[in-house]
């Protein structure tokens, strides 16, 4: 499954930040939680483009960070297998008892966060055609297909 966006409870802040139900399911195990609530207008900037340098082979890990809260996720390239990344949840409280999330091919997570891109895309040129955050969403870009 990978990343996860929920819109249904969708909603902005003053200062125009997209807050929505946003996490990462591994097997059964939702992280930070299912019910997750973040900055979605945020952290999908920030993790297109830390993925971006993952799957392109710029680095072998990458952080993932939550902005609401003091969890990311950690994804690194497994070495026997360069198409193949450990996910691993983390709490900067408890850095020592990082969740296992599973091992993910290079096409699921793509596949997975263009996904989740393409609902929130929609979601605001549907409901904010106008607005400051719409024009913020022309910045973000999918991921390219794996070669």
């Amino acid at each position: 499954m990978c990343f996860v966006l929920d819109m249904s409870n969708s909603r902005t802040t003053s200062s125009e930040e997209l807050f929505a139900t946003v996490n990462f399911k591994g097997g059964e195990l939702f992280y930070p939680s299912d019910d997750w609530e973040d900055f979605v207008s945020v952290i999908l900037e920030w993790w297109s483009d830390s993925l971006q340098d993952l799957l392109s082979g710029r680095s072998a890990s990458t952080k993932l960070r939550f902005m609401d809260g003091p969890y990311s996720l950690i994804l690194s390239r497994i070495a026997c297998n360069p198409q193949l990344y450990s996910v691993l949840g983390r709490s900067e409280r408890c850095p020592a008892e990082d969740t296992f999330l599973g091992d993910f091919s290079s096409e699921e997570l793509i596949i997975s966060f263009n996904k989740m891109l393409s609902k929130y895309l929609l979601h605001v040129k549907s409901h904010y055609p106008k607005s400051s955050l719409f024009k913020k969403s022309l910045r973000l870009h999918y991921l390219p297909a794996p070669v």
